[in-house]
């Protein structure tokens, strides 16, 4: 199963739990799939990273994954430089 979650503006210290909430509200045992549109997302910090990873590992378990779609530049600069690059999918 295959599902797309828009990502809030900003993912920092402030909303991490909202984040985290939506992506826990979408996460069924059926899940394997899941795509994060960040079509709206200009900022992400470290807590955003570590929910993100959190999120693969468990998709990665069930024989699928995450792709993380329509990233900024700015953003993705942080995805290159963290080496997010090398573990995520991006479309």
């Amino acid at each position: 199963m295959k599902q797309v979650l828009l990502a809030p503006a900003r993912i920092d210290t402030r909303n991490i739990g909202e984040f985290e909430a939506a992506i826990k509200n979408v996460m069924s045992p059926e899940l394997t799939d899941l795509t994060i549109d960040f079509a709206e997302t200009r900022y992400i910090s470290s807590v955003g990273l570590r929910a993100l990873l959190k999120t693969q590992k468990v998709l990665k378990a069930r024989g699928g994954g995450l792709t993380v779609a329509n990233v900024d530049s700015n953003v993705m600069d942080v995805f290159e430089v963290t080496g997010y690059t090398g573990v995520l999918n991006f479309a």
